[in-house]
Order: structure tokens, then sequence, then C-alpha cells
């Protein structure tokens, strides 16, 4: 009789809170556990120890699930703020009532400026960082038509509200207007500016070609070729 109850507490200890097995399973493990005296301590140890372990169990598993769907659903980090501008500086073709550099430029406030003059004859491309953050530039490139530009190295630093100003680094190495046809020929190439930050590259198109001239090689055609910053398009 005593061993009998003692089966019954058993049952009530491993099985509380949760649906028994089978009859003939339960029988069938209850009857290979050893005699009755071994019984009361069993009881009392499954008692203190096996529903502590699985709570601890339960914890574990919905706190790692919390932690699952937290990264799942984590919304991705907002693009830099960023504004890019496309602009040509000339200082040595005359003939145009625009300024022959544009503004701002190497020595304005919150200028940090890549290039290389006195004398410009270039493409230039201006990064502006409107966010409260240093933005790291992890390279700039342009294509135009089959020409690619690779001028300006990696890792490039931008202050909060600061600008990035890009151009020649060496005498004519970035006279963009270079890469159009001869003869004034307007070509449709659209420049493409790719600005890579945080890992993410943007496509910024210069649909008005600033960056080619208006699409052609106004020098050879008897004109300059500078021309103000304008914004572009991602």
């Amino acid at each position: 009789m005593d061993q009998e109850l003692d089966k019954q507490a058993l049952r009530e200890a491993l099985y509380e809170g949760f649906e028994p097995p089978s009859a003939e399973l339960t029988e069938s493990v209850l009857a290979s556990v050893a005699a009755a005296p071994a019984l009361p301590v069993l009881v009392a140890w499954l008692q203190t120890h096996w529903l502590a372990l699985l709570a601890t169990i339960t914890t574990v598993s919905v706190a790692a699930a919390g932690a699952v769907a937290v990264i799942l659903h984590q919304p991705p980090p907002p693009p830099p703020s960023v504004t890019v501008y496309a602009g040509y500086a000339d200082t040595i073709h005359p003939g145009s009532q625009a300024p022959a550099l544009p503004s701002p430029w190497d020595g304005s406030p919150g200028v940090t400026f890549e290039g290389s003059g006195p004398d410009f004859d270039a493409g230039s491309i201006r990064i502006e960082n409107r966010s409260d953050r240093t933005l790291i530039v992890d390279r700039v490139t342009v294509d135009i038509g089959s020409q690619h530009f690779d001028l300006w190295g990696s890792g490039l630093r931008l202050q909060a509200h600061h600008s990035l100003i890009l151009t020649q680094t060496t005498p004519t190495n970035f006279d963009s207007s270079e890469a159009n046809l001869p003869n004034c020929q307007t070509p449709t190439e659209v420049p493409v500016i790719h600005v890579t930050i945080d890992g993410k590259t943007r496509d910024y198109r210069d649909f008005n070609r600033i960056l080619s001239s208006g699409g052609h090689d106004a020098s050879s055609c008897g004109g300059a070729e500078n021309h103000p910053w304008e914004r572009l398009s991602s």
C-alpha cells in the first residue's frame, strides 16, 4: 500500500502541470525504480529540483527567443544624411562671366579639400554632411561612358555639417570634359558618381552633365567650362 502511495507521489512530482504519458509507459518506468525506502528521497529531490530546472530552461528559452526577435525586427540604421553636388572649376579658359571656381571652395569655412591647384580644368564633387556625426567616406569614383576616375583614396573623414570637395589631384587628371567625343559632338553618356559611406554605395547621376561641361568639350568649342555647384539626386 505504501509503495502504491509513493508511486502516486512520484507521478504528481514528475508530471505536475504537464500532460502525463500513457499508463503503460508510466507503469514501465515506475516499475524500474528501486524499492519503497528510496522513493521518498527521490520524490523529495524531484520536488525540490525538477520544477526549478524546468523553470530555468523555460526562462532561458524565452530570453533567447526574445533576443532573436529583437535582432530580426530591429530596423536598419538610417542612411547617412549627405547631399552630393557636381561643379566644374576652370581657371584656364577665359570668356565666362560665372566665377572660375565653384563656391564654397578650398579655404572656405567647413571645407575639407582634396585637390591640387592653383590652376584648374577639372570636374568637381562636393559631399555635404548634414548629420550630427563624423562620417567616413570609404571611396568616391566617377564613370563617364568608358572613362573611370578613382583618384581620392579611401577612409576620408567628413566632420558633421562640413563639406568634402574632390577635384583634380594633379593637373588634368580629372579633366572630365575630355571624356566627351571630339569636335563638339554631344554624347548620350550621363556621368555617374559612386559614393561609398559606411560600406554602402549610392549612385548619383549628373543628368545635366556638369562634370562633362554640358556633354561636350566646351574648351575645344571656344568656351569656358566652369559651372557652379548643382545638387544631384541619388
